[in-house]
């Protein structure tokens, strides 16, 4: 089963690819500014890189220690969400 882990921090965000239990990539990226228009771009240059889509993904998941007041929390839930929410109605 592969896995995206968005881990995000209040200087960073990194995206995890898991394969079973293993760390497959990571990638971390420090402008958080403009989330809601990097986030989903970011998610697809990663794919890209280790040569998957989303299809490959079996499920998203948002790591983070940030109060959920935040609005790049929110952004983020929202995106992981709805990622996961599309693999539910293929």
């Amino acid at each position: 089963m592969k896995k995206i882990i968005v881990k995000l921090e209040t200087e960073n965000l990194e995206l995890i690819l898991l394969e079973d239990a293993s760390e497959i990539d990571k990638a971390s990226f420090y402008d958080l500014k403009n989330l809601s228009d990097s986030l989903l771009i970011k998610i697809d240059e990663f794919l890209k890189k280790n040569n998957l889509t989303l299809s490959d993904i079996n499920k998203f998941d948002l790591q983070t220690d940030i109060s959920d007041k935040f609005t790049s929390v929110k952004i983020a839930d929202v995106i992981v969400r709805t990622l996961n929410l599309g693999k539910d109605v293929d």
